[in-house]
This record gives structure tokens, C-alpha cells and sequence, in this order.
């Protein structure tokens, strides 16, 4: 406890959630943990991320599919096609993981004493 506090205060303490690959975060402040934090985290951050995700793909996907079909343009689209579906993949494992725990519907204590 001493390490976050200084001067008689209490530091502010934040939970870090991050994707597999560590791609995408969420900071969560501890003081503020209560039993539908995680559906807010997911309502809030991961759902809308997933579909402005979602949607970057899909103009990937539109300009790929005008743009001629050779060369290093058609290649680099290609290739940020794959990494867009890749980080989607990314934040959709993230977010079952998220899911799963927030169906835990655990209750957290926040007491000194934890620390």
C-alpha cells in the first residue's frame, strides 16, 4: 500500500484488460469496480471498437476489390486486409473472454485490507 500512496493520499489504482496479442486495452479504475463494470466495458468500449473495426474491413475490403488486381498496390491491400482481419479476430477473442467474465456476475470488495 505504501508504494501507492504519498503524503497520507491513496494513488489511484487501475486494472489493465488487453487482448491476446496485447493489441487493443482497457483501463479499468479499481475504485469504481462494481458488479456490471465489465458489461459496461463491453457495451461501451469493445462492442463499438468491433464495429468501427468492422467497418474499416469493409472499406479495405471495397477498395481492394476496385483497385486493379496486380501490383504493389493490390499486395499492400492484401496485406492490410489480413491484418484488419486479424485484429478483429483479436478483439473478438477478447471480447468472449470479457463476456465470460462479466457472466461470473462477481461482486467486487474494495477494502484496504486487500492491499
Amino acid at each position: 500500500m505504501s508504494r501507492y500512496s504519498k503524503s497520507r493520499r491513496n494513488a489511484p489504482i487501475y486494472w489493465l484488460l488487453q487482448s491476446g496479442k496485447k493489441n487493443y486495452a482497457l483501463w479499468l479504475y479499481y475504485h469504481r469496480l462494481d458488479k456490471d463494470l465489465l458489461f459496461k466495458a463491453l457495451v461501451n468500449y469493445v462492442e463499438p471498437k468491433i464495429r468501427l473495426e468492422s467497418s474499416r474491413l469493409d472499406a479495405l475490403n471495397g477498395q481492394q476489390a476496385a483497385s486493379d488486381t496486380s501490383g504493389k498496390e493490390a499486395k499492400r491491400l492484401a496485406k492490410e486486409v489480413e491484418q484488419q482481419e486479424d485484429f478483429i479476430s483479436e478483439l473478438r477473442d477478447f471480447e468472449d473472454k470479457l463476456r465470460r467474465a462479466a457472466n461470473l456476475h462477481l461482486e467486487p470488495t474494495i477494502t484496504m485490507a486487500s492491499f
